[in-house]
């Protein structure tokens, strides 16, 4: 916290502002003078240079109004050129905040180093990008946004990082939309041709090719699965998903889920076990990716799980929210992956049956992350795995209220 004890207001004198900043600060006193980037660079570049950066005095300068970003203000105002300015000053540390926390850190990071600082701010109101806990040291640089498949690097900083962050998800909801329409439209009529194939109205067909048709089916229907799951996962993280909010009945959720892996569970010979106490009742949420969620987990669950096995399928009402939970007796996970199986095209057999894609739960915690919520996982190698999806009531309904 830094405590203000004097203001002394100099009027559009920036090289008396500058002065007075620095005779302050020889008489001891921690000096902060402010006032338009432009004007401070224009008016009093030579006073800080004499006045403060060869003596190192402990004066901090803070610019505001500074970049185009202020563009209603007209070009006089525009201080454009003041960061390759005050970097060119000698024994001056410069720092540039992108948001109001970063700001506040530096500010304070500013205020606890001796000598002479620049802290350059915008005008305009920007959204908060880092969390309450974020360190900012000097020096170095942050990522704030990577993927493995990353071909460009944009370094920015200030508002243009915001700016930045912008046109990266504006790209990614095209490429989503793009990629959709362009593998989507054409699976799509391979699968209606292939039923229209299959129809005894156009005709008989031989054993062997009706033995072919079903391989095309099949693998048509599950490479639409495989392609929907992964634009579900890129349109979620390029912020381009919304949730279709309303009320979700529990125990009909969980049946159509139980009922998607029925013919599963017959050929393996697995029962299904499900909880939930009849007056469970509602809540808010997305039916459908609630709906999707249980069933990737179920899947997975009778993927993992030896035949014969018994799976657990449980729900609870909390104080505050609704946690769903799947069981299996399978060969559990070792301490070593259990961070891994959430991660895009993670996939470990682990001695079983099991052969996906790796994207089941990469979904189940981004549709449940996307509702606020949260998923874990317990597991212990031979006895099998628990995983817990726990959806927030406060905030859907938040959410569904906005």
């Amino acid at each position: 916290m830094i405590e203000l004890r004097g203001v002394a207001e100099v009027g559009i004198a920036e090289s008396d502002l500058v002065g007075i900043a620095a005779g302050l600060a020889c008489c001891g006193k921690r000096s902060w003078l402010s006032s338009f980037a432009c004007f401070v660079m224009c008016n009093a570049y030579d006073q800080l240079r004499m006045s403060v950066a060869f003596p190192q005095l402990d004066v901090k300068v803070v610019g505001t109004h500074a970049g185009i970003s202020i563009g209603e203000d007209g070009p006089s105002q525009m201080g454009l050129e003041d960061l390759a300015m005050m970097r060119a000053q000698p024994n001056f540390t410069v720092f540039y905040p992108c948001d109001a926390v970063s700001t506040e850190r530096l500010m304070a990071v500013a205020a606890s180093r001796p000598g002479p600082a620049y802290i350059r701010t915008s005008r305009p109101k920007t959204p908060v990008i880092y969390g309450n806990d974020e360190p900012f040291p000097i020096g170095g640089a942050k990522v704030v946004r990577q993927n493995a498949g990353d071909k460009v690097t944009v370094v920015a900083a200030g508002v243009t990082l915001f700016e930045a962050l912008k046109a990266a998800d504006k790209l990614k909801t095209d490429f989503v939309h793009h990629v959709s329409y362009e593998l989507r439209s054409p699976l799509t009529n391979i699968i209606g041709f292939a039923h229209f194939l299959g129809d005894p109205v156009t005709g008989p067909l031989m054993d062997k090719q009706r033995e072919y048709l079903s391989y095309i089916t099949v693998s048509t229907n599950a490479l639409l699965a495989i392609i929907n799951n992964i634009l579900d996962l890129a349109s979620i993280d390029a912020g381009a998903m919304t949730l279709n909010l309303g009320p979700v009945d529990i125990r009909k959720t969980m049946e159509a889920a139980a009922e998607g892996v029925q013919d599963r569970l017959v050929k393996s010979g697995i029962t299904l076990e499900i909880h939930a106490p009849p007056e469970i009742g509602s809540f808010i949420a997305d039916e459908r990716r609630v709906r999707q969620s249980l069933f990737n987990l179920l899947a997975n669950a009778v993927g993992f799980s030896p035949l014969g096995e018994i799976i657990t399928f449980a729900a609870q009402r909390r104080r505050d929210a609704i946690a769903f939970s799947v069981t299996d007796r399978g060969p559990g996970i070792p301490a070593e992956v259990q961070n891994k199986v959430f991660d895009w095209f993670e996939t470990h057999s682990l001695g079983s049956r099991h052969r996906g894609t790796g994207l089941g739960l990469s979904l189940v915690r981004s549709f449940v992350e996307l509702h606020g919520g949260s998923v874990t996982l317990e597991s212990t190698v031979g006895r099998g795995t628990t995983v817990t999806c726990v959806f927030p009531l406060a905030q859907t309904a938040e959410q569904s209220a906005a």
